[in-house]
């Protein structure tokens, strides 16, 4: 297959714990046509979609991308196109979907633009009200103080446009500052804002991470804070230990499967505390290579031949 990947600048990738760079990696080997861009070097001219990219050679050396050609290519030309740009998710991204929206009946695109368009990874789990912990989107600071006196005292809030932990604020009903510190994350009541109760398993036993491929968990692993943090999260600190797919998370996945497929949200990453859905993870699910490196696995197979199979599907129905 010829293949692009939609991705941030090679200069940002870490080979040591990228999932692009492994879904890269694993496309070669098994002699598919690599290409990559930044979402930004998306153009349309007279009607067409494409993209200047390049084709490259990848390798686990720290000169780990070797550049075989530069092109200016339509999009209708590639079997399959990964958009794995990392957030923020801004309208810089909403754009670029807006433009890979005019191949999507093309060309295989994971994951569909539209899809990703669609789901706010914080907000999305409020379509599976039994799967998740008691939840409160408002921009209101009086509500959120009641939701604290109702639910336990403790609660975390969560900007709904950033990712990887950033801005995210543990709340106490005691704390003296507790409404200064919802009115600044609310800009004074006009920006929502979703408000969670707090999960205290997230101490001890963490924050798992469930990877998920059309619709059908492959992998997890769990990220255990530091002392003296909450957050879990791998580049804050947070340690990954094995986990093993248990019996909720298959049925978490049985619940939102549907969901994932008819959004053309074929790859992505489930947080879950407690056995509660906190988050989904649609625009760049990461973990593989950790998940690997704990498990003795090599995901990124698994994902590539699932999309080889899958390329060919669409390929015939369209």
């Amino acid at each position: 297959m010829k293949i692009l990947f939609l991705m941030d600048p090679a200069r940002a990738i870490q080979i040591k714990t990228d999932t692009t760079f492994v879904l890269m990696l694993a496309s070669q080997e098994r002699n598919h046509e690599i290409w990559m861009a930044e979402p930004g070097r998306l153009f349309v001219e007279q009607g067409e979609a494409a993209v200047a990219a390049r084709r490259v050679s990848v390798t686990r050396q720290t000169k780990w991308c070797r550049i075989l050609n530069e092109s200016s290519i339509p999009l209708s030309s590639f079997d399959l196109i990964w958009m794995r740009k990392d957030p923020p998710y801004n309208l810089n991204y909403i754009f670029a979907t807006h433009l890979l929206d005019l191949v999507s009946e093309k060309v295989m695109i994971v994951n569909h633009p539209a899809g990703l368009r669609d789901t706010n990874e914080k907000l999305s789990i409020l379509h599976f009200p039994q799967l998740i912990p008691r939840t409160l989107i408002t921009s209101d600071v009086t509500q959120v103080v009641s939701f604290l006196r109702e639910n336990g005292g403790k609660a975390v809030v969560k900007p709904l446009d950033r990712a990887g932990g950033e801005g995210l604020f543990f709340l106490n009903f005691e704390d003296r500052n507790l409404k200064h510190i919802v009115a600044e994350m609310t800009e004074e009541g006009n920006r929502p804002v979703l408000v969670q109760e707090f999960l205290s398993e997230v101490i001890e036993k963490g924050d798992k991470r469930l990877l998920v491929l059309d619709g059908e968990p492959i992998g997890a692993l769990t990220r255990l804070p530091k002392e003296g943090e909450w957050r879990a999260n791998l580049h804050r600190g947070g340690r990954g230990v094995p986990a093993s797919i248990d019996a909720i998370d298959r049925q978490i996945c049985e619940k939102i499967g549907p969901y994932l497929r008819e959004k053309g949200l074929y790859f992505v990453g489930l947080d879950i505390i407690g056995g509660k859905l906190t988050e989904i993870n649609v625009t760049s699910p990461t973990c593989v290579q950790e998940i690997n490196q704990l498990n003795g696995v090599r995901l990124e197979e698994k994902i590539v031949a699932w999309s080889e199979t899958a390329v060919a599907a669409f390929s015939h129905s369209h």
